[in-house]
């Protein structure tokens, strides 16, 4: 077993089972052991930048990692835009990048590049293999690495004897660290952020959201039990909102069926959401949703199922007075997020009290740094 033999075992072990490409001549042992090895599925794309594109749309849609073979450090320069994408995205993405043989690099071939460089400023996890009898491993490795929470890219380089040599060794899928869990202060933190706007006299409500209306909104694939599979061009999309539970007052939106969160739900983490009357509309006209469940990905997707239990008017995140792009929206609590939000920081000041509404809102644990780049907002609503 050579190099790339034991690469595309090691990626089928480990749950990949399709590559998009665009290989050149450094990366033909590769290709070959992709139509020797039964089981990988491999689509050809003419340009780096299709591929990295299908490859992050494929794990949004299924939910796992696929990978790419791209050509050397200029084929890897191609597909950054679409990587650049997916990280922002946090979709799971193996890219294996060719190169030079190791003995050949010193020469300055024409594609001879800083390949790590380049990929590190897209890729959470980059690594380049040193001996056919470690790109086993190391596959395991860079697939780990994109299933960690919540979705990375991982960049394996592939010089052209690391491929070729014999001494290759299939490695086995490596465990997927656990998701981490929000930490309990930080929860308590934002709950006091809420607490003390809440309690500014002008303030009618408030809440946490990681977007706010016309800034746009993170569309995602999702899929609703009960219904028949869909090819690629028809995958129902969403504009995605994690929100704290007085969101639907603080955003005055009318509420049409059902309920919004209650606070224990939003303690416990539970799987409920509600939905946009478009999404309702689409699935189940004339029925009621309330109890219907949805989830984001595809219907093979390993996320969880969240159960509907209200539905509101649309939301205006898209323009004024109507949703230009027909999108439903899809809203689930935002206790997964929490831990992120209050590292990036808070966006609750108001042209009028910006002052008193920052001094009142910053959170026992540090000061509130009104010039800070903020990544997530909460919203204030006044009478």
């Amino acid at each position: 077993m050579n190099g790339a033999e034991s690469l595309v075992h090691t990626l089928l072990r480990s749950g990949v089972d399709t590559c998009f490409s665009n290989p050149g001549t450094s990366e033909m042992h590769f290709v070959a052991a992709l139509d020797r090895v039964p089981g990988m599925r491999c689509v050809l794309g003419l340009f780096e930048g299709v591929v990295t594109g299908a490859a992050d749309g494929y794990a949004r849609m299924t939910g796992k990692p696929a990978a790419t073979l791209l050509h050397c450090g200029p084929g890897l320069a191609n597909g950054l835009a679409n990587l650049h994408n997916a990280r922002r995205a946090q979709t799971p993405i193996v890219n294996i990048v060719g190169d030079q043989a190791t003995y050949h690099r010193p020469n300055d071939a024409p594609l001879t590049a800083d390949t790590e460089g380049w990929a590190r400023g897209a890729s959470s996890w980059v690594r380049t293999a040193t001996s056919s009898a470690t790109v086993g491993a190391d596959a395991a490795v860079a697939v780990q690495a994109a299933r960690t929470h919540p979705g990375q890219i991982a960049t394996l380089i592939l010089p052209s004897d690391t491929s070729w040599d014999e001494g290759g060794i299939a490695a086995d899928a490596l465990p997927v660290p656990p998701r981490p869990q929000s930490d309990p202060a930080q929860i308590r933190n934002a709950a006091e952020i809420l607490r003390r706007v809440s309690q500014i006299p002008s303030v009618e409500a408030a809440s946490i959201s990681t977007d706010v209306p016309l800034a746009g909104a993170n569309a995602i694939f999702y899929a609703a039990e009960g219904q028949p599979p869909v090819d690629a061009h028809n995958r129902p999309r969403a504009f995605f909102h994690r929100v704290s539970p007085d969101f639907l007052r603080t955003l005055n939106t009318r509420l049409l069926n059902g309920r919004a969160f209650t606070e224990d739900e939003v303690r416990g983490n539970a799987n409920v959401a509600v939905v946009t009357e478009n999404m309702v509309k689409r699935f189940w006209p004339g029925q009621d949703p309330i109890g219907k469940r949805i989830k984001v990905g595809g219907l093979d997707s390993t996320r969880p199922w969240l159960s509907i239990v209200g539905v509101v008017s649309e939301l205006k995140y898209r323009g004024v007075p109507k949703n230009p792009t027909r999108r439903p929206g899809f809203i689930s609590s935002l206790q997964r997020t929490l831990a992120r939000f209050l590292r990036a920081g808070t966006n609750i000041a108001r042209p009028g009290e910006p002052d008193s509404i920052r001094s009142r809102s910053a959170p026992a644990g540090g000061a509130f740094d009104p010039d800070r780049r903020r990544k997530y907002d909460a919203g204030v609503r006044r009478p």
